[in-house]
């Protein structure tokens, strides 16, 4: 699925999906395991063919107009549900304080908007940055057998 060049999500849940950059430059691909009950699905996401840690909610996704920046829901542990913005070029991120369901991720400078309620966060350049460098996923196929 091709995203947006303007920064705008696209939704990708309940199967698996592989997001593109508005340029093709970049791409995260996201491998579907479950759904909890009542609740959406979920899986695991490379980025870049680099593994993400935790798991990505099937909801909103977006890259930033320049290609650098990907956000989207993330629980590092079941089934707690952040917003996370990743940095493909230093393979880091950052966890929001607010879960934003449906967004509009910027680049110059970084700033997620929540298209609900039209707060923007600024200042994210501020806040800890984790590397995801060396993150290591369990085999998927198997990890989603047991599941079913």
């Amino acid at each position: 699925m091709y995203c947006p060049s303007n920064g705008d999500s696209i939704y990708g849940g309940y199967g698996d999906y592989c997001f593109v950059s508005s340029d093709r430059s970049k791409n995260a691909s996201l491998t579907y395991l479950r759904e909890p009950p009542f609740g959406d699905a979920y899986g695991r996401l490379i980025i870049e063919g680099r593994p993400f840690p935790g798991y990505v909610w099937g909801s909103f996704f977006a890259w930033s107009p320049d290609s650098r920046y990907f956000s989207f829901a993330w629980m590092q542990t079941l089934y707690d549900r952040k917003t996370v913005i990743a940095d493909i070029n230093t393979t880091t991120f950052c966890v929001l304080t607010d879960y934003i369901h449906d967004m509009i991720l910027g680049d110059n400078p970084l700033t997620l908007t929540d298209k609900k309620t039209g707060f923007t966060h600024r200042g994210i350049h501020k806040v800890e940055w984790q590397s995801y460098k060396d993150v290591q996923h369990p085999a998927v196929w198997t990890e989603r057998a047991q599941y079913n």
